[in-house]
């Protein structure tokens, strides 16, 4: 019990924590996971047993999480991880040629015998993994953490409820989440109050940039918060960079 209430204080103080420059919480310690778990895995579990069976049975990682691996670097790495699906696939490959060669020619191969069927069936399966990149099923289960706590906290803790109001922004896509996973009305209802706000202040600043776009206009100043309410709208809408949805 007590341990469970020390994991609770953490995801309390990382969610207080990041509530800070109008920035989605849910986003940015997803990406701080994201990039710990990355960084662990390159540099200290990489050759784990466990580790790189489930990265072979998951046939790698999605296009987005893989480009974002090889952004970290490390060649041996990449060569240990690559190395082990890639002799998976010649021998899948291998197989299904040594198939082909029963047939006189290729068109043949892809008619209506069972066995035929059955070949081509098991090299499609082996490439369409039904396991999913394991980099995002930690996601979804970390989101789905924070999405909750969050609410929770927000509910029962009046400094986590007015530091929200007065530095937290949920994006459009981790909003959505909030509906699909709580159940506890009231707080929704709180929550999307304080959105509302922020989203009619966002607003005001993006109608302020197109005003100022105007001829009769261009010379006013704009503010540093119009200067970024531009970027700020593609955040809110579909999530910090690095938060694949």
């Amino acid at each position: 019990m007590e341990e469970r209430v020390s994991v609770m204080d953490m995801v309390y103080y990382e969610l207080k924590d990041s509530l800070k420059d109008d920035a989605c919480p849910i986003c940015a310690l997803i990406n701080r996971n994201v990039d710990n778990f990355i960084d662990a895995l390159l540099y200290e579990s990489v050759n784990d047993i466990k580790i790189r069976e489930d990265i072979k049975n998951s046939k790698g990682y999605c296009n987005y999480h893989a480009w974002k691996l090889q952004s970290f670097g490390d060649p041996l790495a990449h060569a240990i991880i690559y190395s082990d699906l890639i002799v998976s696939l010649i021998h899948e490959i291998d197989v299904f040629l040594r198939a082909t060669k029963r047939c006189e020619n290729i068109e043949n191969f892809f008619g209506l015998k069972k066995e035929n069927i059955k070949m081509l069936k098991r090299l499609k399966d082996y490439l369409a993994s039904d396991n999913g990149c394991p980099i995002c099923s930690m996601v979804r289960d970390w989101e789905k953490e924070y999405i909750l706590s969050f609410v929770e906290y927000v509910g029962r803790d009046k400094g986590f409820r007015e530091k929200f109001k007065a530095g937290g922004f949920l994006c459009v896509p981790h909003m959505f989440k909030l509906l699909e996973y709580c159940r506890d009305k009231s707080t929704v209802k709180e929550i999307m109050v304080v959105q509302l706000d922020k989203y009619k202040k966002l607003l005001n600043l993006l109608n302020e940039i197109k005003r100022k776009s105007d001829y009769r206009f261009v010379n006013e100043p704009k503010s540093d918060e119009e200067k970024v309410a531009w970027i700020r709208a593609v955040e809110k809408w579909v999530g910090e960079p690095g938060i694949k949805k």
